[in-house]
């Protein structure tokens, strides 16, 4: 599921879900990331998605399993004057050998990246989160605040580690950062920090 290929009825139904799990971050702010072999992230205020990562088409924005991501279009020329590529050598690297695999050289499956000890693999999952979480400073900008963070997908459902890295912070002195255990996949957990897991919802401290 891509969020930006219909952002009103996928909008509407992640804010039906957090109705029943989490009504007070359901009503807010919230960014969700959808983390999987393709990956997005997007804008909900008040339920219509109002910005995302992903726009023209499916290879934009973060980098994915084996899609690019947001990219230069100069590079795209030099592949055609420098490389001597044609189009649709150019299409098969950026949809289907770049991304997770094309860093890693080994795979896009995130499970396999974690258990290995490549440093290409370690490379490819920094590059990853890096690219979350300049996303999520972007969009949290544009939405003039943020209550929570929700993750979505295989990789936000189930890598614990990924989500707690994506959404770690600056504490208020600008040194050190925090980090909040989450919940078990499946579970929904309330406390201090009220933490929710459906995906996880996690209102954002600041």
């Amino acid at each position: 599921m891509a969020f930006t290929a219909s952002p009103t009825n996928t909008s509407k139904y992640i804010i039906s879900v957090l109705l029943q799990l989490a009504s007070n971050c359901a009503q807010g702010k919230l960014i969700v990331a959808h983390l999987g072999n393709g990956a997005s992230m997007c804008v909900i205020e008040r339920c219509p998605s109002i910005a995302a990562t992903m726009f023209f088409t499916p290879v934009d924005g973060l980098m994915m399993g084996t899609r690019v991501g947001a990219l230069d279009p100069g590079v795209i020329l030099y592949l055609l004057q420098h490389e001597e590529m044609n189009a649709a050598a150019i299409k098969t690297l950026i949809y289907e050998r770049s991304g997770l695999l094309g860093v890693s050289g080994l795979s896009s499956d995130m499970r396999t990246l974690l258990a290995g000890e490549r440093p290409a693999a370690k490379e490819a999952i920094d590059l990853l989160v890096y690219r979350i979480r300049r996303e999520l400073g972007s969009l949290a900008g544009a939405l003039g605040g943020l209550d929570a963070l929700v993750f979505t997908g295989g990789i936000g459902e189930h890598a614990v580690e990924i989500r707690a890295r994506c959404a770690a912070t600056r504490n208020g002195s600008g040194s050190g950062s925090m980090k909040w255990p989450m919940p078990p996949a499946g579970r929904v957990s309330q406390g201090p920090a009220q933490r929710f897991q459906c995906g996880s919802c996690r209102p954002m401290r600041t």
